[in-house]
């Protein structure tokens, strides 16, 4: 959970969204490479009447110098493929991952004997999120 603060919501979310754009995009594949972009720009790009090139032109300024470039070969790639008359290369569209887990420090738990053990062992203390106000 983020909180943002009204002085500087503009530059926190610019901030959040490069770094989602950055965890979420990739380029995978030999010789066909696809770009990697998640579900909810899918969504986003048909509500905006956009398509995936243009979608990918919007998220492309975000990314590393290197993926930058691996994007554009990829492009490349898929433009030749399209002027051959093949279907190659173009966009993948990762699902969406429903899985959802947090981790707590050992000094946030509080004492509990579950968590103790948990932690003790090595794995992730997960359990249902609860607020109490």
């Amino acid at each position: 959970m983020r909180l943002y603060s009204p002085k500087s919501l503009f530059q926190q979310l610019e901030a959040a969204k490069e770094e989602c754009i950055r965890a979420n995009v990739g380029v995978r594949g030999r010789g066909q490479h696809k770009i990697i972009l998640p579900k909810a720009l899918e969504l986003y790009a048909r509500d905006a009447g956009l398509g995936a090139q243009e979608v990918v032109a919007a998220v492309e300024c975000h990314l590393p110098e290197g993926l930058r470039d691996a994007v554009r070969r990829s492009q490349q790639q898929a433009g030749r493929a399209r002027g051959r008359g093949g279907g190659g290369g173009g966009v993948e569209w990762k699902p969406h991952n429903l899985a959802f887990r947090y981790l707590l420090a050992k000094e946030l738990v509080g004492g509990s004997p579950a968590c103790s053990r948990q932690l003790e062992k090595g794995g992730p203390v997960s359990a249902p999120l609860r607020a109490e106000l």
